[in-house]
Parts: structure tokens; sequence; C-alpha cells
């Protein structure tokens, strides 16, 4: 009996020793499971976009518009005075371009006959005067041989959308007599009272359609 007491107590010394030895595991030694570590992750700070924004259109000024509707009034001019009365006809409203073949006593079915018409009854009546020996007056479609815009004649309105030529905005730098003077602005000139703003463009138009 003794001996069996004896040799209990020897295992548990032994028993006792090893486990002495071997230390226990902290949190050190320990892997965080997967899910544990993508918890813990701190996300990751998005890069600010480089990609350009694009910039608020910038409004015409008043100056500007001035300028740009100035512009179109010498085109105009330039067009017919060259001949090209496809472009000149592209600066207009629809209506306006009706306004024109009836002063012209056109159908109306196209602005550049009216042009031409206009251009045409102008000189067969300087000719038919000229035949006669008298001055004549200066012709509805006469055709400068120069002109000047005065931009301070120029109104712009509605919100930058409406142009108003005041009267004498544009002067007859013609040199040549006629029996009503020098210099005098032929109607199809002087009737240009109004431009619309329209998709950016400016047009020539009716007074009803201001």
């Amino acid at each position: 009996m003794k001996k069996r007491l004896a040799t209990i107590a020897a295992a548990a010394i032994i028993a006792f020793s090893l486990s002495a030895c071997v230390p226990f595991p902290t949190t050190a030694d320990v892997e965080p499971a997967p899910q544990e570590q993508s918890q813990s992750a701190a996300p990751e700070a998005s890069a600010p976009s480089s990609a350009p924004t694009a910039a608020p259109p910038a409004t015409q000024s008043t100056d500007d518009a001035v300028q740009a509707v100035a512009t179109v009034v010498r085109l105009r001019y330039e067009y017919v005075r060259d001949g090209d009365y496809a472009a000149a006809c592209a600066l207009y409203s629809d209506r306006f371009a009706q306004n024109l073949a009836a002063l012209a006593e056109t159908d109306g079915s196209s602005c550049v006959e009216a042009h031409k018409a206009g251009v045409l009854r102008s000189d067969t009546y300087e000719k038919e005067a000229a035949e006669q020996d008298r001055l004549p007056m200066t012709p509805f479609f006469y055709v400068p041989s120069e002109i000047d815009v005065d931009t301070s004649l120029i109104s712009i309105e509605d919100n930058g959308t409406t142009a108003y030529l005041a009267p004498l905005a544009v002067v007859s730098l013609d040199p040549k007599e006629f029996s009503d003077g020098v210099g005098q602005v032929p109607g199809w000139i002087e009737g240009q009272d109004y431009l619309k703003l329209i998709d950016g463009k400016w047009l020539f138009i009716d007074m009803t359609e201001q």
C-alpha cells in the first residue's frame, strides 16, 4: 500500500513539472479569425477624383452682345453686297424673310430670289432714271458701297436675348448722290430694327417676334 501511494505521488510530481514548462497562450499568440480582421481594419480613404468638372456657361455681357449684333448687321450687308444671298438669308427668321419677299414683290417661296429681285429692281430703276436724264431717289433695295454701324444705338433687352437697333444705327457711307440727298440709308437696311438670340445665334426678326 505504501509503495502504491509513493508511485501515485511521484506521477503527480512529474505531471506538475511538465505543465509548468509549457506556457499558456496569450492574445499576441492567437491569430484573429478572418471575420474579425475585416471588421477591425480601417476603411481606406477614397482618393479625390481628378476628372475635370464642366464649368457653367458664361453669361454674355452686354458689351459682348452689342458687338456680336453689330457684327451680324455688318455681315448681312456684306453678304448682300457680294451677292451671297443664301448667307444673308441664313441670318433671318422665317417671318423676316417673308416680309422681305413681300417688299420685293415675290411670292415668298425663296428668300434668295427675293434679294435677287430687289437688287434687280433697284438697278432697273437707276438705269431708267439715267435714260430720262433725271436724278432718282434712293432705291429701296439699293446696296451702298459701304456702311458703318453705331454700336451706341444698339440696346440689349429681355435679359440679353433681344437687340434693338435705334434709327440711324446703320449709316450709309456711299458717296453717290440721289434726289433725296447723299448717304441715305436704303429701306432694306433701315428696316432692320430687331435681332433675337435664337439657339446661340443672332437673327433678324420681325418686330412682332420680339
